[in-house]
């Protein structure tokens, strides 16, 4: 079934009012902004910018894919190069206020897509908070000045971490889903110690972040989208709520809320319908690479093919060979009817659960990029590259179509405020359209090289995160 609707959303145009009541004095000192939601109040953004219009300050910064984000007038983000960096910079002009050098704790295996500063940090009005796959979680405060670090890991995760932490009253929360070993923490801000772990070892691998209902602020629960399941734990001790299954397989993407509709997205990996799908089923599998006959698959009898590059996501275990379990669970995520981007109702106890999804849409999906609802629409870039918009109240599709100029990946999340939405392709340009559901283009701006990075917004000026450079755009 490609569109399903199960229930209207009659509130969602008063309860996205709610959320920009509660995001007017909000900052963008998280992942996504203010709890995730993409969007913060902000005016006389600029539609049309680049390196030679409407540019306020840029400055050069090391490799990573963390987004920025800005606490008062200061900006700060992660990084590498021969060791991990905190970099925080004036908001107002680039200055470098300070930079940070973390030792890793080990050298993780880094996959060629990704890198060693993949989540965003999250700062209160005093410190920062930073999660490093190769090191854990560490806290400066917002002068530089180191507070503690919270040794993590190692993960068995083949494509690394990427979930980024979020902050509520006195915990920093995060979510470490991977291969095997799966589990969500919360730590005391102040002191660093553990103040709760749960275990979620059976869930395996997701790169999303969660969200905190009802807000940053006043949340009572901690929602995490993980592989194929919906869970809400409580904030104050990390007591299971509810779980919902069926909602997705390896979610890089990662939930978000208006009032109490919280909406996700999980894409479908493959089809039986494509051509060519990247799995087979098991005994193509077997008969193609099981040269011993011995039911098992090692990394030698994939050298040289497609699935080389890949053996470390199928070898969950890590034991240098592909079982027979390990391969079908590898084909069940990939071919799972279970996908597509899902509004439910947070109103409804366990037994409810069933008829808490409103609706869902499963036509051409995000992998990587969050969407975005703003103003009653929702707002996203699929896998091949078309700018999409639903009706928020139904999840129907009014309008797709390509941009031209962005290529066809987007790894950044779109971001509305201004009446605008922002999406930035991985080929360096960002496309602005007007936050309508038949939506036009305004602007499409070359900023420069591959840009990953989420944008933050900072008054009424846009931060951008190329591979190598920090920029600044506002109106002159």
């Amino acid at each position: 079934m490609r569109n399903q609707t199960r229930l209207p959303i009659t509130a969602l145009l008063t309860t996205t009012a709610l959320l920009f009541s509660l995001s007017t004095s909000a900052e963008w000192n998280r992942f996504r902004g203010p709890n995730g939601s993409g969007t913060i109040e902000s005016s006389s953004l600029p539609t049309e910018f680049g390196p030679d219009k409407n540019m306020l300050w840029n400055v050069d910064v090391p490799k990573g894919s963390s987004s920025p984000i800005v606490v008062g007038d200061r900006i700060v983000l992660t990084a590498e190069d021969h060791h991990l960096m905190v970099i925080c910079v004036d908001a107002k002009n680039g200055d470098l206020l300070w930079n940070q050098k973390l030792v890793r704790a080990r050298d993780g295996k880094i996959h060629v897509q990704t890198d060693s500063a993949v989540p965003t940090p999250v700062a209160d009005d005093k410190n920062v908070y930073l999660f490093f796959q190769e090191l854990g979680l560490v806290k400066y405060s917002l002068d530089g000045e180191h507070q503690w670090t919270l040794p993590l890991g190692p993960f068995n995760q083949f494509y690394g971490m990427a979930g980024s932490p979020v902050l509520s009253k006195n915990l920093v929360i995060i979510q470490c889903d991977q291969q095997t070993g799966s589990f969500l923490m919360a730590i005391d801000k102040e002191s660093g110690k553990i103040a709760w772990q749960v275990d979620r070892g059976t869930k395996g691998a997701a790169w999303s972040t969660p969200i905190l209902f009802p807000t940053d602020e006043t949340a009572e629960i901690v929602v995490v989208h993980g592989k194929g399941w919906l869970d809400a734990y409580t904030l104050s001790d990390g007591t299971s709520v509810w779980s919902r299954s069926g909602m997705g397989a390896g979610p890089i993407t990662s939930p978000f809320l208006v009032g109490n509709t919280l909406f996700l997205s999980a894409p479908q990996w493959s089809s039986h319908d494509d051509e060519n799908p990247f799995l087979q089923p098991l005994d193509g599998f077997l008969k193609q690479f099981d040269k011993d006959a011995n039911k098992a698959v090692s990394f030698a009898e994939m050298k040289g093919t497609p699935f080389e590059a890949e053996f470390g996501w199928l070898d969950i275990d890590k034991d240098g060979s592909v079982s027979v379990a390990e391969y079908e669970e590898a084909y069940r995520e990939m071919f799972t009817e279970n996908y597509g981007i899902s509004a439910l109702d947070l109103n409804y106890s366990d037994a409810q659960v069933e008829s808490s999804v409103r609706w869902q849409f499963q036509e051409m999906l995000p992998e990587i990029s969050t969407p975005l609802l703003y103003q009653g629409t929702v707002f996203f870039a699929d896998k091949k590259g078309y700018v999409n918009s639903l009706n928020g109240n139904t999840g129907t599709l009014v309008k797709r179509e390509r941009v031209k100029g962005t290529g066809a990946q987007f790894f950044a999340s779109p971001i509305g405020a201004d009446g605008k939405v922002y999406l930035a392709s991985l080929n360096g340009n960002v496309v602005v359209i007007d936050a309508n559901e038949k939506w036009n283009v305004l602007a499409t701006n070359k900023v420069g090289k591959k840009l990953r990075a989420t944008p933050a917004i900072y008054n009424n000026t846009l931060i951008i995160r190329t591979v190598d450079t920090l920029y600044a755009f506002g109106k002159k």
